[in-house]
């Protein structure tokens, strides 16, 4: 019977840089297995692409068996037959996750030679073996990036955050600067809540909650994790994050500092408050909207903040997918890093409604007469003027429902002005919209636009 000689993790335990790898290695049952990139994780070995593998016996091996998780193969078959007493990839086509690396011995392996990685320990039928190099579907490789050591410097311009928490249990980020060179980033989330809170993250390839995903590569059509795209003509060079780090700040401000697979360096930022005009055709078509409310389960009452932009909502009561509530007696602050000049808010309230503010006059809409009346953003439920101030806070003695709130800054004029400059801003961030006119521009997902 057949020696079968198993390698685990834990037979690397402790070895290998995390990342961008080291030599690896284990002697057992007279096989040494060697990779010259790799790193021993929690679940698995990792072996980085294009490093070297290694795999010698005191006598002939077999077969290999290679058992891998998370589809990261390596570009290997699963199964190979080598019929001498070494096996070596000089290249690894991309990473590979190894959990079990079984090694079968035998007494001789035949006379034949087949092909490549084929089966020639068979005599001679394995000539069709070496197709497995290509590697399979789905497998990625660094061949993409610019061999060549450069830095970087990206001061983006726009972002735009997509919530994939549910379908993919990440947040995709994307920075671009106005030469549409730009950054992608993989931050790993089970969920979100409309803005990642201020802090510094890690970017690794350990795919655990709260860290941005190192990229393993690219393929013929994408390329995957955290990675910058530089333009070259009609196309783009890629260069691949392995490590660094993503600093968000409360006022919407993110810095990415990162080492590529290469080891060029990669400097990204962005500021908030710095995005240049859009457009007016990309906001005609969707104009100024409200939401109509749905049944919807409420987040649970309590003190809520949002912040979008610079402009700071608190409010005391409930959140809901298509309105946020002010309950009666409550206050709702709003703050901004100007002078505010007006406050509009459509929504609905209970009957009765005789709110107060600390600064400014405020007016009812006349076309208000209960909670079963929700007022449009042109006729709104309450209009706050002559403010005169970068705060106001509104108490209402009657529950509030406000579906859309538009807050105009000082220095910028009425909609139709604003759009005929080529400037405009709406944000729709989980069914509440807020709208600021200015120099500052999302689409309707409460994205940056340009």
């Amino acid at each position: 019977m057949a020696d079968v000689v198993t390698f685990t993790k834990d037979d690397f335990a402790g070895q290998g840089t995390a990342n961008t790898g080291s030599e690896v290695s284990a002697t057992k049952g007279g096989v040494t297995f060697t990779f010259s990139k790799g790193y021993c994780a929690d679940e698995s070995l990792r072996c980085y692409a294009h490093g070297a593998l290694s795999i010698t016996a005191s006598s002939t091996i077999e077969k290999i068996k290679f058992t891998t998780t998370g589809g990261k193969t390596g570009g290997l078959d699963e199964e190979v037959t080598v019929g001498s007493n070494s096996y070596e990839v000089e290249d690894l086509a991309s990473q590979a996750r190894f959990t079990e690396i079984a090694v079968t011995l035998g007494e001789g392996g035949g006379s034949g030679e087949g092909g490549e990685g084929g089966e020639g320990g068979e005599g001679g039928e394995g000539g069709e073996g070496g197709e497995g190099g290509e590697g399979e579907e789905g497998e990625y490789s660094y061949d993409y990036e610019p061999t060549e050591v450069t830095t970087i410097n990206i001061a983006a311009t726009n972002c735009k955050i997509e919530d994939y928490t549910a379908d993919y249990g990440v947040v995709y980020i994307e920075l671009s600067d106005a030469d549409d060179n730009w950054a992608s980033l993989e931050f790993i989330a089970s969920s979100y809540a409309g803005a990642l809170p201020a802090g510094t993250y890690q970017i690794n390839d350990s795919e655990t909650e709260g860290t941005f995903f190192a990229s393993p590569g690219g393929d013929d059509e994408y390329d995957y994790g955290c990675y910058v795209g530089i333009m070259a003509g009609e196309y783009y060079n890629p260069y691949y994050m392995i490590s660094g780090t993503v600093t968000v700040e409360a006022n919407g401000n993110i810095a990415v500092h990162a080492t590529s697979y290469h080891g060029s360096t990669l400097n990204i930022t962005y500021e908030a408050g710095e995005v240049p005009p859009v457009d007016p055709g990309d906001l005609a078509t969707e104009g100024i909207h409200t939401l109509t409310p749905v049944a919807a389960e409420a987040t649970g009452a309590g003190t809520f903040e949002t912040i979008i932009d610079g402009i700071q909502l608190n409010w005391e009561g409930a959140y809901y997918e298509t309105d946020f509530r002010v309950y009666a007696n409550k206050t709702l602050t709003v703050t901004a890093g100007a002078e505010i000049v007006k406050v509009e808010i459509a929504g609905l309230a209970k009957a009765g409604l005789t709110p107060s503010v600390d600064n400014g006059v405020i007016t009812v809409g006349e076309s208000f007469e209960s909670e079963t009346t929700k007022s449009d953003i042109e006729d709104p439920l309450i209009v706050i003027e002559e403010i005169g101030a970068s705060s106001v806070t509104l108490t209402c003695n009657k529950q509030m429902r406000a579906a859309i709130i538009r807050v105009t800054l000082s220095g910028t004029t009425g909609i139709e002005e604003t759009l005929a400059e080529g400037k405009a801003v709406k944000v729709v961030r989980d069914g509440m919209v807020i709208i600021l006119k200015g120099d500052k521009s999302f689409n309707a997902f409460g994205q940056r636009i340009r």
